[in-house]
C-alpha cells in the first residue's frame, strides 16, 4: 500500500458542518475538511452524505456488477439454489429478511437474477426438501418441483361414532 492511499484511508469530507454519530462514537465534519471516520460509522457518514476520499479501502461501499444476461430455466433455478447456499454459509444478518428467507436483493448481489419473492419461495421449498430427503434417506419425501401442481392423497372419511348428547 502506498503512503498516499495510507494518508486517505477513512478519510471523508462533507458540504456542510455535520455531526454524525453512533456506535459510540461521534465525529464532527467540518465543511470541505477531511475528517478521519472509524471504519463502524463509514456507512452512517455516507448516509448523511459524506464522500471517501478513498473509495477503495472504505469496507461499505457498494460495488456495481455488471448487469449479466437473464438465465432462464433449470440452470436458473441451480443458480439461485447456489446463492440461497452461498448465503446460509456466510450467514450475514442482512442477507435474510424477517421471514428467515434470504432477501431478494441479496440473492441479486450474488448472482445477477432479478426475481420476485414467489420464485424465491418455491425454490427454498425445494432445497428445503433436497435437504430433509438428504438428512433421513428413510423418510417417504419426495421432492416435488415447483412449477407442477402438487396433488394431495385421497383422506380417510372420519369414523362416526358416540357423540356427545346436547
Amino acid at each position: 500500500m502506498n503512503k498516499d492511499s495510507e494518508e486517505t484511508k477513512n478519510m471523508f469530507t462533507m458540504e456542510r458542518d455535520f455531526m454524525v454519530k453512533g456506535y459510540g462514537f461521534e465525529v464532527w465534519f467540518d465543511a470541505h475538511e477531511a475528517t478521519h471516520v472509524p471504519p463502524a460509522l463509514h456507512t452512517e457518514a455516507m448516509r448523511c452524505g459524506a464522500v471517501a476520499m478513498d473509495a477503495k479501502n472504505v469496507a461499505h461501499i457498494e460495488r456495481k456488477t455488471p448487469r449479466l444476461p437473464e438465465v432462464q430455466g433449470e440452470k436458473r433455478a441451480q443458480t439461485i439454489t447456489r446463492a440461497m447456499d452461498q448465503l446460509v454459509a456466510d450467514n450475514t444478518r442482512l442477507a435474510f429478511g424477517a421471514d428467515g428467507l434470504p432477501t431478494t436483493k441479496a440473492i441479486f448481489r450474488l448472482t445477477g437474477i432479478d426475481l420476485e419473492r414467489n420464485e424465491r419461495d418455491a425454490i427454498w421449498q425445494v432445497r428445503a426438501k433436497k435437504l430433509a430427503a438428504a438428512a433421513d434417506p428413510n423418510s417417504n419425501t419426495t421432492v416435488t418441483d415447483p412449477d407442477e401442481p402438487e396433488t394431495q392423497a385421497p383422506t380417510a372419511p372420519k369414523k362416526k361414532g358416540a357423540r356427545r348428547s346436547k
